[in-house]
């Protein structure tokens, strides 16, 4: 594990008798996860290594997911690849709508001016 963030005794993020450290796995799958580490301040002595809820373990695993990190600039490619074919069925999807909505304004106009005459 390495240190990548030290709290002192006595911030409001902190425990006001422990040294917190925050440490990254070595790992692929766990360099992403941290572990909160407790130092006692007054003796120095490795009080506790929390182990993170379910939970958080499931979101910080699951976050390069989202942020598309994991596989390298491959990946990213088809990331944007998606994403533009995703803008594409949307913008068809307006474009009919709007078509679609235009036909619909003309047909009923057309049965007003048939039913007034």
């Amino acid at each position: 594990m390495k240190v990548v963030s030290i709290v002192y005794p006595g911030n409001i993020y902190g425990s006001p008798y422990h040294y917190l450290f925050w440490a990254q796995g070595n790992t692929p799958l766990t360099s992403r996860l941290y572990s909160p580490i407790l130092v006692d301040a007054r003796s120095g002595k490795l009080d506790k290594v929390l182990e993170m809820p379910f939970y958080l373990r499931a979101l910080e695993v699951s976050r390069p997911l989202h942020f598309g990190d994991y596989g390298g600039m491959p990946l990213k490619v088809l990331w944007a690849l998606f994403d533009v074919m995703a803008i594409m069925v949307l913008i068809g999807g307006v474009y009919l709508w709007m078509v679609r909505r235009k036909f619909y304004k003309n047909y009923f106009e057309r049965l007003s001016n048939e039913e007034t005459a």
